[in-house]
C-alpha cells in the first residue's frame, strides 16, 4: 500500500525584525517567580492604567508614568499623602529618572513586538536565566493584581517560555553584565549575542545566511568508534549538499560514499562541526549556508530505514515552528531554498544508494543512538 510522508523541520526560522531584550525582575530579583510562573513580564507599575489613548499619545502617558511612580512611592511608604488617581492632575517632569521610566513603559507596552525575545536573570550565577518569546500584541485589559500591591493592577506582556536551564556563569562575560544591569528594560544586539543567545533559546535555527543543528546521539557508551558511522553520514550529506549547489550531484552520486565525501566536503562552508559526546552526546553543525544544517537534517530523517526512497522523494515537507505560540494545527510550507536542495538531492540518488545510507544510519543510530528533531507522519493511502 503506498505511503504519504510528511516531513516537519521543527526549526526555528529567525525573523530578521526579531529583537532581544534584557528585562530586570524588579528590586532583589522579587518578581523573577512571578514573570516564571505566570508566564508574563511586567514593570514595578502599581495603579498605571494603559490605555489606547495613552498609547498613542506621549504627553498624556508622561502623566501615567508620573502617575505611578506617586502611588509606588506611597505604597512602599515614602510618601503619607494618598496620591490622586486624576492623571489630568499630574504635570510631567523632565529629570532623566522620569525619563527613564517613560522609557520602559514605552519599550515594554508599544516597541516590544509579537516574536520578540526577552531574557531575564537571576542574582546568582548560578541560578537558570529565563528566556521566552512575547506571544501576542499587548492590550489594555492585559493586567495582573500586582505582585507586591494586590490592591493595585499592573499592565503585563505575555510570553512563552522557551529555556529556563541556562545558568548565568555559562554565559559570555559581556552578556551576563547585560542581565546584571538593573535598568529595568535593555535593549539587546542581535548581531553581537544572537547567536549566543539563539543557542540557548532554540538549539537549532536559520539565522540569515547560517543556520545550525544539533543531531542527538543520546545513546553513547564510551566506545569512541561508535560515533564514525554517524559522523559519516552526516558528512556524506554536507558533501551532498555541496554538489547540489555546483549542479554535479549526477557525478557524486556515480561515486562511492568514500569518493564522494573526499571530492565534495567543502570545510569552507563550514562555521564548524563538532561531536560533543559527554552527556548527552550529540553531532553540532553550524554552516554559512541558511538551507545547509536543516537540508541535512532532512536527509538524516528519511535515511533512518522506515521509508522507500520513493517516498522521501515524495514527501511533504512542513514547519511548526512557525511563530511565537506554535500549535500543532500552526504549520507553514518549508522554506524553499531548504526543499529545493532537499528534492534535487533525493532526485538524484538512486536506490542502491539510498538502501546504503540507511545501512549507515541504522549502524550509527545502534552505535550513537542518532537521532533528529523533524517530527515524520506517516500515512497510507489507497
Amino acid at each position: 500500500m503506498p505511503v504519504a510522508l510528511t516531513l516537519d523541520v521543527a526549526t526555528k526560522i529567525i525573523e530578521p525584525t526579531q529583537s532581544i531584550w534584557a528585562v530586570f525582575p524588579g528590586l532583589a530579583r522579587r518578581f523573577y517567580n512571578d514573570f516564571r510562573d505566570n508566564d508574563v513580564i511586567f514593570l514595578d507599575t502599581p495603579a498605571i492604567s494603559l490605555t489606547e489613548r495613552s498609547l498613542n499619545d506621549r504627553p498624556l502617558l508622561r502623566r501615567h508614568v508620573a502617575m505611578t511612580l506617586a502611588w509606588r512611592d506611597y505604597l512602599r511608604g515614602r510618601s503619607e499623602e494618598i496620591p490622586s488617581r486624576d492623571v489630568d492632575s499630574y504635570d510631567y517632569k523632565t529629570d532623566p529618572s522620569f525619563g527613564a521610566a517613560v522609557g520602559n513603559v514605552t519599550n515594554m507596552f508599544i516597541r516590544m513586538k509579537t516574536g520578540d525575545l526577552v531574557l531575564v536573570g537571576q542574582y546568582d550565577i548560578y541560578e537558570p536565566i529565563l528566556i521566552g518569546e512575547i506571544n501576542r500584541p499587548f492590550h489594555v485589559r492585559d493586567v495582573i493584581d500586582h505582585p507586591r500591591f494586590p490592591t493595585e493592577q499592573t499592565p503585563v506582556r505575555h510570553i512563552r517560555w522557551v529555556s529556563a536551564d541556562q545558568e548565568r556563569r555559562f554565559l559570555s562575560k559581556d552578556l551576563s553584565k547585560r542581565l546584571s544591569n538593573r535598568k529595568a528594560i535593555t535593549s539587546v544586539d542581535p548581531e553581537r549575542f544572537g547567536d549566543e543567545i539563539y543557542r540557548m533559546a532554540y538549539w537549532d535555527y536559520v539565522n540569515g545566511e547560517t543556520s545550525r543543528y544539533i543531531f542527538n546521539g543520546r545513546d553513547y557508551k564510551n566506545i569512541a568508534t561508535a560515533t564514525i558511522p554517524g559522523i559519516r553520514l552526516i558528512t556524506y550529506f554536507c558533501a551532498a549538499f555541496k554538489a547540489a549547489e555546483l549542479e554535479r550531484l549526477d557525478d557524486f552520486f556515480s561515486l562511492t560514499i568514500s569518493v564522494g565525501i573526499e571530492k565534495y566536503f567543502d570545510e569552507d562552508i563550514f562555521n564548524s562541526f563538532e561531536i560533543d559526546f559527554k552527556s548527552p552526546g550529540e553531532y553540532i553543525l553550524s554552516a554559512k549556508r541558511a538551507a545547509m544544517a536543516v537540508t541535512v537534517a532532512l536527509l538524516v530523517s528519511v535515511a533512518s530505514g522506515d521509508s522507500t526512497v520513493t517516498a522521501a522523494r515524495q514527501a511533504q515537507l512542513v514547519n511548526s515552528e512557525t511563530g511565537p505560540s506554535p500549535t500543532e494545527h500552526d504549520v507553514a510550507a518549508c522554506p524553499i531554498p531548504i526543499e529545493e536542495k532537499y528534492r534535487a538531492i533525493l532526485n538524484s540518488m538512486h536506490a542502491d544508494r539510498y538502501n546504503e545510507l540507511c545501512v549507515l544510519n541504522s549502524r550509527a543510530q545502534n552505535g550513537v543512538g542518532l537521532s533528529v528533531k523533524v517530527k515524520k507522519h506517516l500515512e497510507h493511502t489507497r
